[in-house]
């Protein structure tokens, strides 16, 4: 540690002496103290044009967590900063925060941790005494429906006035803090988007339930942290919405530790896309109009004649521009529905439900998406100068609750105004002007409703921009940042290969895979593309292979490959089966648990929501089964205008985009297995691929050293 200040030595030892005395069961491991020394030599240096940046893979068991909080918070008390930490979803979240309570917990002095969710968890006080009858000042939302006592925009079922007012029970007796997430009933799926606010529809300090707010309880909470635990969308959609510093701490001002950071680029790729449903615009772009003429009146404003000639125009020419549109995009759609249903593994599928759009049947329409947007962009900025007004200055003689009421108001069409000009942008940018091309598509849901969407396919530009160029210091780390032996996958991808001077470090798994488990490959026959034969094989397989009286996890590529095998498997597994789908994860896992305690035993098959951050250790898993190569489905939108550009510019899509992900995916599929140092098992991979294209070969290579049991493969026409 010669190269690290003695103030960083002496933060890292205190840290690690505190956990070995208070920490039960705590074992340094050398993995684990070289994650924490590469961190800590990363963000050392104080200089302004320091690159302080690390990538760095840790198998499960090395102590990531405990690696990147020590690290962080050692750095973060040097310079002054605060420690960030951003994961994949919500419940990682909780997890990440009941770990740094522990672990704070036993420290010599106490770190003080805040958990920042975006609006959409919190509960809306305002909009809960709405619906409940309860407005402050006896006005609702004029959301029109049946008030049935409160104020709705649908007639309400009991069961769903019921949970409103038991939400505002609670609330009155202060047993709920407001967090959604922490509500142990579950909410009508109506009811809980009329519970929440977004930002365009918030009063901020001006609301009348702002002094309890959970939300703004929770920024304030922020300034006096020494950690911030978010999730990914939020941290990208502080940077994309307001530039940073709004929600999170700014981070130019933060140690930020971007955690499970393979999903990065994909949350990236999401946050920036956008959608709109094509059909009633006519009267929402009037509702907008509307609402903003009736805010000026409540501040005693009556707009003038050039005001209201520019809202006629922005009305005229965003309608037609979306009225040109659907005349475009649905015939498309109307095409589709005669085609013919598809068929997989014996089984016939309905329709296709969305199409991809080409770039060259929106290149006519460029010129009125152009028209479109930028009437859309002044309504927004419109609408959006009508509320700050309202709520900075608000009249005498208006009370908290009607600006409240008029906040929301504006509020759903700034926030409806926002996706339609987010929507034309994307559609109409010009792919060949642009780093990447942008994919677009036209969807329809079981209702009849058509809905247009575009996306860019790459954020990397961005990301490095937004996220690592601003942060004081970042760590980017995951169990799989590799794909194929290498880093380049995902430095492609997070934009981390942009900045020089970017650290990597892979570290080895601290358990004894080689004597703990053994990889078998079966020497199967049939192609995974020949579905009927490859279905046929794996069923025979399954039914000599798979133990019941065992903890088994089987894992397929596709829904479609999941269900066929569920409708084939033997019936002596009916009572054991457990299918992903049939009820909520959370229940399945805890039925999967309690049937291999009781030792009966217990087969969990699904897809890949259960071959990534799903925990069962000792006997829940003693078999892993992947039934194919999880290669990502290459007919989504954004997928195949990514592989386009890829094959368009002389390069393999399936080199650089498909196969690294099937790897990293493949990884981490063969990681449910050894989860404890004492876990045994075996992992079997159905797909002869892995046998016998140079392809997988490559990958078989580059898997974790498991003991090899490979089948001895003949070609398929030889069978």
């Amino acid at each position: 540690m010669t190269d690290l200040s003695e103030e960083t030595i002496a933060g890292i030892r205190s840290w690690l002496d505190d956990l070995a005395a208070r920490k039960p069961n705590f074992r340094r491991r050398k993995e684990q103290d070289r994650a924490i020394l590469a961190i800590a030599r990363t963000l050392e240096p104080s200089d302004e044009d320091a690159v302080r940046t690390i990538a760095i893979e840790g198998p499960t068991g090395v102590g990531k967590s405990i690696a990147y909080v020590v690290a962080g918070l050692v750095a973060a008390k040097r310079h002054d900063k605060t420690l960030v930490i951003s994961t994949a979803t919500v419940a990682l979240q909780q997890q990440l925060a009941a770990d740094l309570a522990a672990i704070g917990a036993l420290a010599s002095s106490p770190v003080r941790t805040v958990v920042l969710k975006g609006r959409g968890r919190y509960l809306c006080d305002r909009n809960l005494a709405q619906l409940s009858g309860e407005d402050p000042d006896q006005l609702g939302l004029d959301l029109g429906g049946d008030t049935a006592g409160g104020h709705w925009p649908f007639r309400p079922t009991t069961e769903e006035q019921e949970a409103v007012q038991e939400l505002r029970a609670a609330r009155g007796r202060k047993a709920f803090d407001g967090d959604l997430d922490s509500w142990a009933q579950p909410l009508p799926k109506r009811v809980r988007p009329l519970l929440t606010t977004t930002s365009k529809g918030c009063a901020g300090p001006s609301c009348p339930y702002a002094a309890n707010c959970a939300l703004l309880r929770s920024r304030r909470s922020v300034r006096d942290a020494d950690v911030v635990v978010v999730n990914h969308a939020l941290l990208l959609a502080d940077q994309r919405e307001t530039g940073g510093g709004a929600l999170l701490p700014p981070l130019e001002d933060s140690i930020l530790v971007v955690d499970e950071a393979h999903h990065l680029p994909d949350v990236a790729v999401e946050a920036s896309a956008a959608g709109m449903v094509l059909g009633g615009h006519a009267k929402r772009i009037r509702g907008a109009i509307d609402v903003s003429r009736k805010a000026a009146q409540m501040r005693a404003k009556i707009y003038g004649p050039s005001t209201l000639d520019r809202l006629a125009d922005a009305e005229r020419d965003l309608a037609s521009s979306l009225d040109r549109l659907a005349g475009v995009l649905t015939p498309q759609l109307d095409a589709m529905a005669q085609s013919v249903p598809g068929r997989r593994y014996g089984r016939t599928f309905g329709h296709p439900t969305q199409l991809r759009l080409r770039a060259s049947l929106i290149e006519p329409l460029r010129g009125e998406l152009e028209v479109g947007a930028a009437q859309a962009k002044w309504l927004v900025d419109q609408v959006g100068r009508e509320k700050e007004k309202l709520t900075k200055e608000p009249p005498p003689g208006v009370t908290s609750g009607m600006v409240a009421r008029m906040t929301h108001d504006l509020g759903e069409s700034s926030d409806w105004l926002q996706s339609v000009y987010d929507t034309l942008v994307l559609l109409g940018t010009d792919d060949s002007e642009a780093e990447s091309p942008t994919a677009r598509w036209v969807s329809r849901d079981a209702k009849g409703n058509v809905e247009v969407h575009a996306s860019p396919v790459d954020a990397s530009g961005w990301l490095a921009h937004a996220v690592w160029r601003k942060a004081f210091g970042a760590v980017a780390t995951s169990a799989t940042l590799r794909a194929m032996g290498d880093f380049r996958h995902f430095a492609e991808r997070s934009g981390l290969r942009r900045l020089s001077g970017t650290a990597f470090a892979a570290l080895p798994s601290p358990f004894d895979l080689t004597g703990a488990a053994v990889l078998r490959v079966p020497a199967l026959v049939a192609e995974p593309s020949d579905e009927d034969a490859f279905l046929a094989e794996v069923l025979i397989e399954l039914e000599s292979g798979v133990d019941p009286a065992e903890g088994t996890l089987i894992l397929c590529a596709s829904r479609a490959l999941m269900e066929a095998l569920v409708e084939r498997v033997p019936s002596s597994w009916r009572d054991r089966l457990r299918v992903q789908g049939s009820t909520a994860i959370g229940p399945l896992l805890e039925d999967h648990r309690a049937a291999i305690a009781a030792g009966t035993g217990s087969i969990l098959i699904g897809l890949a929501t259960l071959a990534e951050g799903v925990d069962l250790p000792g006997r829940q898993c003693s078999h892993v089964v992947i039934v194919k190569l999880p290669f990502m489905s290459p007919s989504d939108p954004v997928s195949e205008t990514r592989a386009e550009w890829i094959e368009g510019h002389g390069r393999s899509a399936f080199a650089e985009l498909l196969l690294p992900e099937a790897h990293r995916r493949l990884v981490q599929a063969c990681g449910r297995l050894i989860r404890t140092e004492s876990d045994t098992g075996r992992i079997t991979i159905l797909d002869r691929r892995l046998v016998t294209k140079p392809y997988g070969r490559r990958m078989l290579d580059t898997l974790p050293p498991y003991r090899r049991d490979i089948g001895a493969f003949r070609s398929a026409s030889a069978a």
